[in-house]
């Protein structure tokens, strides 16, 4: 599946329902949805994913939040969104691109040490 990715302009109920399932604090989320960069990633314009880059040191970003709708799961759209994540931070000077979680979720754990080792 070629998802298209794009700059998410205007955040709707879907996009935050989808940010609160990789993160159910809604004041964090509030705290760093300003100061982000943010993605929806879509097919045949059905929203599947989003994903959240937050500038944490001149040349750093992190991964803060990305989260697939549930159905859709496990069928590399997590891969192609951190895929995304990483040629981003290249392309805009990026030295590093950080990622962690406050979970010790296997799913989760599983698709990062697997993008690692992919990429």
């Amino acid at each position: 599946m070629n998802l298209n990715i794009e700059t998410l302009n205007k955040l709707t109920e879907q996009h935050y329902k989808l940010l609160l399932e990789a993160d159910p604090n809604e004041k964090l989320i509030s705290k760093y949805l300003n100061r982000s960069f943010c993605f929806e990633a879509t097919y045949n314009n059905e929203l599947l994913g989003v994903l959240i880059l937050l500038p944490t040191h001149p040349e750093t970003l992190e991964v803060v939040n990305i989260a697939v709708i549930s159905t859709q799961r496990n069928k590399g759209i997590g891969h192609q969104l951190l895929t995304f994540a990483e040629k981003y931070a290249r392309n805009n000077n990026y030295k590093c691109l950080e990622i962690g979680t406050g979970t010790t979720s296997f799913g989760q754990l599983y698709l990062y040490q697997k993008w690692w080792i992919i990429e």
